[in-house]
């Protein structure tokens, strides 16, 4: 018997001696896992993983369903190769998998070399819902404003104003629903710290994510924002687009707005303990160079 752990539920693994070197299917899972021979250094018999601590009846799962899929089998042979020719593999991938599976392995592919991981997270949904409060109380006055009226005069002008009110509605409604969009598009959003950059996915509206990269000379001119609504977190900005719009007034004079858009790690949990790490692994680093 073969004793294996699977990399991404942790579950302790039973696999027959048959199943050596083949690749199966971890059944809490599902992540598909190749099972390594008793020679190697992990595969150990039953007897062998009870002396090491490897196995404890309450985490053991002995049926395991083998995988015959070619395109499968050969991405985990990848993945394997590629844990292999990485220095930091295994405390890359037990810091990677800290994340959802697909997002940890998008990670993974992306570090190169000798490129050490220092952390991954997550926007916070609970502060991204608090942010869209402001838009949410305005989609609820805008939405009133528009479709109140036009009901009322719905029996004068006809249909046409009621058309306009609903598509006006339409986008109250948007607003008011902003919530959701922001905690669904945190979700597809995730962030890595490594040695030498900053990785930053963030989520689309509808789907996938956009790769942003930031350099050391990019997070020296770090900026933080600390959350008023959770402790501890807050946003760390890489990058910051000032964007100003003029409005003619009716007086023909002109007026300006201006919007911020932020970049970074946003909305994270442990704002301190990443602040340390980039400065300690990146920016301290850069500095005690030019020091000498």
């Amino acid at each position: 018997m073969v004793m294996l752990r699977c990399p991404s539920c942790e579950t302790k693994l039973h696999a027959s001696d048959k199943s050596a070197g083949k690749t199966v299917r971890c059944p809490r899972c599902k992540r598909v896992l190749s099972v390594p021979s008793t020679a190697e250094p992990w595969g150990r018999s039953s007897a062998e993983a009870a002396v090491y601590g490897l196995a404890r009846p309450e985490d053991e799962v002995d049926e395991l369903e083998e995988v015959e899929d070619e395109e499968e089998i050969r991405d985990v042979r990848r993945s394997r190769d590629r844990r292999r020719k990485k220095p930091f593999a295994d405390n890359n991938e037990e810091i990677a998998y800290e994340l959802p599976l697909q997002q940890a392995e998008t990670v993974l592919d992306h570090l190169s070399g000798k490129e050490r991981l220092l952390w991954v997270g997550k926007p916070l949904s609970k502060l991204l819902v608090v942010r869209t409060i402001p838009l949410v109380i305005f989609g609820v006055i805008f939405t009133c404003v528009a479709l109140i009226p036009t009901l009322l005069l719905v029996r004068v002008f006809g249909f046409l104003p009621v058309m306009i009110g609903l598509v006006m509605s339409l986008v109250g409604i948007g607003m008011i629903c902003s919530p959701f969009f922001a905690v669904a598009r945190g979700k597809r959003s995730f962030y890595a710290l490594t040695t030498r950059r900053a990785l930053v996915w963030r989520g689309g509206y509808f789907y996938g994510a956009n790769l942003e990269e930031y350099n050391v000379f990019h997070l020296g001119t770090m900026k933080r924002y600390n959350s008023w609504v959770v402790p501890g977190a807050g946003d760390l900005v890489f990058r910051e687009e000032v964007h100003v719009h003029y409005h003619t007034t009716p007086r023909g004079g002109t007026s300006t707005t201006r919007s911020i858009i932020r970049y970074g790690f946003l909305a994270i949990r442990d704002i301190d303990h990443v602040e340390r790490l980039i400065r300690k692994h990146l920016i301290n680093k850069v500095l005690d160079r030019l020091d000498d």
